[in-house]
């Protein structure tokens, strides 16, 4: 990937912008899936007498992990709005790839919470979803890059 004036590196910095973009994106997905799953469950699924929906411990759980892969989304549009201006979104795209990361690791792993021991059963797709976070956190670079490549961009230090 050159640039029209032969600058590989910018071009290579651009791709790889675009992948950390492309990681966030494809596992803030498989977040919002595991979500929307668990809450499916959680309006079916009866305990003590009442839907897990009805239990606040749920609900806490529910919330705090959708308002984690919303924020991660908010982060990811803007980094791929200056991606797509043409500007450099180096710690931005760092910023929305270890958000999303952080986001679908709790998302993925309180899903699974909302199944109990049901998570664990691969006739639950939120085994699938914590599985595949997991594995997906590599991609873009992992989440201690992505805290070299922020804290770089904001002291300027780069040791």
């Amino acid at each position: 990937y050159l640039n029209r004036d032969d600058s590989g590196w910018q071009g290579l910095t651009r791709v790889v912008e675009m992948s950390r973009l492309g990681a966030a994106a494809v596992i803030l997905g498989v977040a919002r899936g595991a979500i929307s799953h668990a809450l499916n469950y959680a309006s079916e699924r009866v305990a003590f007498g009442r839907t897990l929906d009805r239990f606040g411990s749920i609900r806490e759980m529910l919330a705090e992990a959708a308002t984690g892969v919303e924020s991660a989304r908010l982060l990811l549009w803007r980094a791929a709005g200056l991606y797509d201006s043409g500007k450099s979104a180096v710690r931005e795209a760092s910023m929305a790839n270890l958000a999303a990361k952080q986001a679908a690791y709790r998302a993925t792993r309180d899903a699974v919470q909302v199944f109990g021991g049901n998570g664990y059963s691969r006739e639950y797709p939120v085994e699938r979803s914590y599985r595949d976070v997991q594995t997906a956190a590599p991609f873009g670079g992992g989440e201690d890059l992505q805290k070299i490549l922020i804290s770089r961009s904001l002291t300027g230090v780069r040791s």
